[in-house]
């Protein structure tokens, strides 16, 4: 089994388990993308936030 396939599993599994939520992929990153892309990451999440009213 490859990484990329466990890694796919477990950001299915948490799709499934949390309401509202969204898969985004940040190209060129590892396994820290909240320290190597803190700007992106943070734009994902506000994007988010913001559109979930409430």
């Amino acid at each position: 089994m490859s990484l990329p396939h466990v890694g796919r599993k477990i950001r299915v599994s948490y799709f499934r388990c949390l309401p509202n939520s969204t898969i985004e992929m940040v190209e060129d990153t590892g396994h820290v993308v909240e320290i190597e892309e803190p700007q992106r990451v943070a734009e994902m999440v506000s994007s988010h936030v913001d559109g979930a009213g409430g």
